[in-house]
């Protein structure tokens, strides 16, 4: 992980208000490049650049970029390096001012004397202020080492940390073993307490199962570093840490990666952890952040028109911009069994218009179903919540209406309007048999922050349908669907010939087995998005 000494980490010769958190991540397998979320709080976090990649992986002996890690510099350079492949010997380097321009990408090779290297995982970034050098951290398997810990993984990994020393990416110091605690060890991230190193470190031992992550202490970089502290990151197997500190505390992020989900602890004294995990609200399908700090006239010119999306549960999405939040799907109780419902405590929230869900402007359901809509639930936040409006066929409207709200708006097919900065159009796309003659299907075709953005609901997967909504070829900046839609052969033919959107999100996910699905639609759309998150989203 990105760390750097104490005086970065506070901003020192800034004004503290000028500096906001940042969060570099990577989504699916590390082949879309480069995504970016800010935050003012370290807890809330929106992702910049409308959702899209800041920087497309081109270098390395598979092209991705896995695990960035972004270090900002004396002179306020950011510096990121990756991983570009599970296999090889390379990790990609570029560098940029100001996050949305950056220099040529470079491959290094970090062992150019060592013919066994198998992988270099995960590379971080730590500025060792003395010495006026940077620290290039990462994990590898050297074919023949450590032969007594040899069959504790996956395969024949067998993983330590190794570092070296730069000052201009071009020149390398020969790469030293930095860690071996006896046991197999990865996505280790160095921060300063103010008094003594300390890293953040993954046990990768898998027999017996031992995903953890612990912390060591040093009095120098190259150590000797203390033994492995105890598990601090909780009984999910846990990856990719990322430490900074912020308003008195240690944050420390990392990834659940077994749940698809992201979790936090904090800690004042580095010993008593408080885990923070249902606080933050961070973009769906991130995978192995860093966090770093940046000036905010580098982050508001990322953030201005950034279309933040966020999964509530099932195909309910927030869709949010400029302060201003739709709602699609999102109004759901009961819900039907199989398919997630929006927890407790979030609907609450949302219902009685509680931050950040006052920003909603817009409410709209593709259709009446309990697993996509609720009417008691919808005419709860318009009470609560009297900038918002309801808009939907006469199956949605009529009954909020009746459950007491007034600020509702009937709508019948074809029909464009436009509210809260954003044009939608309503078309009729017929629910899956049996219920295509009885039940008022939309397609919501929602223009938003300059992307064109298509909801299906649950729409019978017909060509003749499709082809009805009249909607051009690659048009479409982000397709949402449910997720039998990207694995069965006609909904593939659909969105391969008929829509071929420039990105996927698959919705509606079946509980009892996740992983099957989920699988499906990773084998049929590599890079789509799959929404299946329960957390809260984000203002």
């Amino acid at each position: 992980m990105v760390r750097q000494m104490a005086q970065i980490l506070s901003g020192a010769g800034l004004q503290a208000g000028a500096l906001m958190i940042v969060l570099s991540f990577f989504r699916n397998n590390g082949e879309d490049g480069l995504f970016l979320a800010a935050s003012h709080d370290g807890l809330h976090f929106t992702e910049l650049n409308n959702g899209m990649p800041l920087l497309k992986p081109e270098v390395g002996e598979s092209k991705l970029m896995r695990d960035p890690s972004i270090a900002r510099g004396p002179d306020g350079t950011f510096h990121m390096v990756w991983t570009t492949s599970w296999q090889g010997k390379t990790i990609g380097y570029a560098n940029s001012k100001d996050l949305r321009h950056w220099s040529p990408q470079q491959a290094i090779t970090l062992f150019p004397d060592e013919p066994n290297v198998q992988n270099c995982w995960a590379p971080e970034l730590y500025y060792d202020a003395p010495s006026k050098d940077w620290i290039i951290l990462w994990a590898s398997t050297i074919k023949g080492k450590f032969p007594q810990t040899l069959g504790t993984g996956t395969r024949d990994n067998n993983h330590r940390l190794y570092m070296v020393r730069t000052r201009d990416f071009q020149s390398f110091s020969k790469p030293v073993l930095i860690y071996d605690p006896g046991f197999m060890i990865i996505d280790g991230a160095i921060f300063h307490t103010g008094k003594r190193y300390a890293m953040v470190v993954k046990n990768e031992t898998q027999t017996p199962p031992a995903k953890y992550l612990f912390l060591i202490y040093a009095d120098k970089l190259e150590g000797p570093w203390s033994k492995p502290g105890p598990n601090i990151s909780g009984p999910q197997w846990a990856e990719g840490p990322s430490p900074i500190q912020l308003n008195g505390y240690w944050y420390i992020y990392f990834d659940k990666y077994r749940d698809h989900k992201y979790g936090a602890i904090r800690s004042k004294d580095l010993e008593q952890w408080e885990d923070i995990t249902e606080q933050i609200t961070l973009p769906t399908g991130i995978r192995h952040g860093t966090i770093f700090r940046a000036q905010s006239q580098i982050v508001e010119p990322l953030q201005s028109s950034a279309l933040n999306i966020q999964h509530v549960a099932n195909a309910g999405v927030l869709l949010t911009c400029n302060n201003t939040t739709i709602a699609v799907d999102a109004f759901f109780r009961e819900g039907v069994n199989g398919y997630q419902t929006v927890p407790a405590p979030l609907l609450q929230q949302m219902e009685t218009a509680q931050k950040p869900y006052d920003n909603i402007r817009l409410i709209l359901a593709t259709h009446p179903h309990r697993d996509h809509f609720d009417a008691a639930s919808v005419a709860r936040h318009l009470q609560h919540n009297k900038q918002a409006i309801f808009a939907g066929t006469p199956q949605l409207a009529n009954p909020v209406r009746t459950a007491g709200a007034s600020n509702v708006e009937t709508i019948t097919w074809p029909a464009t309007r436009q509210w809260a900065g954003a044009t939608v159009k309503f078309l009729r796309l017929p629910h899956n048999p049996p219920h295509r003659d009885t039940i008022e299907n939309s397609a919501l075709h929602i223009s938003f922050c300059g992307q064109s953005l298509l909801f299906t609901g649950d729409a019978d997967m017909t060509s003749a349908d499709f082809a009805a909504l009249q909607i051009p070829p690659q048009s479409i900046h982000r397709l949402f669907a449910p997720w039998w839609m990207l694995t069965g052969a006609n909904g593939r033919r659909i969105i391969d010939t008929q829509l071929q959107p420039k990105s996927l999100w698959a919705l509606h996910g079946d509980t009892a087995q996740p992983d099957r699905w989920q699988q499906q639609v990773r084998a049929a759309y590599p890079t789509a998005t799959i929404a299946f998150d329960n957390r809260s989203p984000i203002q």
